[in-house]
This record gives C-alpha cells, sequence and structure tokens, in this order.
C-alpha cells in the first residue's frame, strides 16, 4: 500500500510523464498511443514503488527516466510482435502515422539528415550540445547540469532556440 506522500509524489510526476510519452511516441513509435505507453510508464512507477518503498525516494528525472526506459521496452516488444523491423516502419493495415518514416527501405533518410545538421549547425555551441543531451534522452536538472547551466530556464531557452531551427525542416 502506497503513503499519501507516495501518492502525491507520483501525481506530481504526471504532467512531465505525460510529455515525455507524447514525445516518444511522436519521435519513434508513430503507431503507438500515447495514453497507453503513460499507462505502462505509471504501472511500472506504482510497481516498484510497491517492491521498493525507497523508489519514489529518488530523484524525480531518475524515476522518470527509469519509467520512460520500461515503456520504450514495451513499446520495442510490440514492435516485434507487429514485426516491424524498426520502430517507425508502418506495416499499413490500418496504421495511421502520427509523422512520416524517416527511414527507407536502405537505410536513414539522408536528405532530412543532411537538413537536420545545417539546422542545428547555425546554433551556438552550447545551444548543440543541449541538442546532443536532449537527443541522448536527457532530461530536466541533469540534462542542465551535464549542459553547464544553472537552471532549467535556461535549458528552457536553448530548447526553444533549438525548436525553432527545426521547425522548417520538420515542416512544424
Amino acid at each position: 500500500m502506497l503513503t499519501p506522500d507516495q501518492i502525491e509524489t507520483i501525481e506530481e510526476l504526471q504532467d512531465y510523464l505525460t510529455r515525455v510519452a507524447h514525445n516518444i511516441v511522436r519521435t519513434s513509435y508513430p503507431w503507438a498511443d500515447p495514453d497507453d505507453l503513460l499507462q505502462e510508464m505509471n504501472v511500472y512507477i506504482l510497481e516498484r514503488a510497491q517492491q521498493d518503498p525507497e523508489f519514489l525516494d529518488q530523484t524525480r528525472s531518475y524515476i522518470t527516466r527509469a519509467a520512460a526506459w520500461n515503456g520504450r521496452n514495451a513499446l520495442r516488444g510490440a514492435c516485434r510482435e507487429r514485426n516491424h523491423t524498426t520502430p517507425l516502419e508502418m506495416d499499413g493495415e490500418g496504421d495511421t502515422p502520427a509523422m512520416e518514416t524517416r527511414f527507407a527501405e536502405n537505410g536513414p533518410d539522408v536528405e532530412l539528415s543532411v537538413a537536420v545538421t545545417e539546422a542545428l549547425s547555425a546554433l551556438g555551441d552550447k545551444a548543440l550540445k543541449i541538442a546532443k543531451l536532449i537527443a541522448a534522452g536527457w532530461t530536466g536538472n541533469d540534462l542542465a547540469r551535464a549542459a553547464g547551466l544553472t537552471s532549467r530556464k535556461s535549458v528552457t531557452y536553448y530548447r526553444k532556440q533549438i525548436a525553432e531551427a527545426l521547425a522548417p525542416v520538420m515542416g512544424v
């Protein structure tokens, strides 16, 4: 049984977990339902909290990263069940991808890769470093510390720069 403090911690994570689930689906698994992924992440957190009461005493970024990792593993399993060779490959039977598949038959979309590289090269060194950390899965305070920033507001500023640079490339 969870304590009221543990329940409060889980409730505080919900907005962030929701954004993480939507980002995972948008970037890698467009055939998946973000609400299903969010549910998978929450089940993982609840199970871990019941097995190890100190789990929820970890930093929020650790809990979120662990839940996201578990959710991605569930989606990878779903890929194998659906016979997808890559997370972004559609089987064409009822799938409605949220974005275009970014992989051609013989590998990455070279034109997209070049366009993204050119867009990111226009950013400063700090923004480029943050873009690489984001691509590696870093979030929140951990991202700020790894990038040498003093606050998450600075991360938000650089995220906005990165999004603005990539918007024309991504067709947003």
